[in-house]
């Protein structure tokens, strides 16, 4: 266990980046991560792992059982803001059958069209009785 004064060093030096990752995990949650600027992004990773760390050192050198609820709560909300906001649900099946399908449709356009012209005349072949 730190004493007193390294205790009081170490909540000082992080309590700012622990209020930052309050203030971004509640815009992520109730706005998505995608509400955030690329820097913001990054800033969010980079916070979510320090503290993250900071909960490691917490458990083992930390007698404040406080402190260790209180990044415990916050690392486990973070954690859900990220992974919560990689799969939508419904909003992913409506992206990629509005967006994506259409795209690979037009690109792959020739070969759809070859492969349902291949698919009828192998149906005429076999209604004419030819073997196939």
């Amino acid at each position: 266990m730190y004493p007193d004064c390294v205790l009081k060093t170490f909540l000082e030096s992080r309590l700012g980046k622990w209020k930052r990752l309050e203030e971004l995990t509640a815009r992520v949650s109730r706005l998505r991560l995608n509400s955030l600027s690329g820097e913001e992004v990054r800033e969010f990773g980079q916070l979510y792992r320090r503290s993250a760390a900071d909960l490691a050192i917490a458990r083992e050198e930390v007698s404040d059982q406080r402190l260790v609820n209180y990044l415990n709560y916050l690392v486990g909300r973070a954690h859900g803001a990220i992974y919560r906001s990689e799969s939508s649900g419904f909003g992913r099946v409506h992206f990629c059958s509005s967006v994506r399908f259409p795209a690979v449709f037009r690109k792959d356009v020739s070969l759809t069209r070859d492969g349902v012209y291949g698919f009828y005349a192998v149906g005429a072949l076999c209604l004419c009785g030819v073997p196939v």
